[in-house]
């Protein structure tokens, strides 16, 4: 699963974070701190996470990869490509 926080930060910043979470369907909670990797948007007020999704396998290896977005990023707005790997 990956989880959009787009309005994270830690010094009131808005920079934003995606966290991708590997984790069995039946798992009633998880920690984010147990997340597999997290995402932290590179400058202020970049709100990263606002739209995140899976794009396929992009790069043919046969995982899956996914696509994470930061809205306002240098005032444009900017979409990060992560290709899939093994857990």
């Amino acid at each position: 699963m990956l989880l959009g926080a787009w309005k994270y930060d830690e010094t009131y910043t808005d920079r934003g974070k995606a966290y991708l979470i590997l984790a069995s369907i039946f798992s009633p909670t998880v920690a984010l701190s147990n997340s597999a990797a997290s995402f932290l948007g590179e400058s202020d007020l970049d709100y990263v996470g606002v739209s995140c999704g899976t794009s396929g396998g992009v790069n043919n290896d046969g995982l899956d990869d996914f696509l994470i977005s930061a809205y306002t990023y240098n005032n444009t707005g900017r979409v990060y490509l992560n290709f899939g790997v093994v857990p």
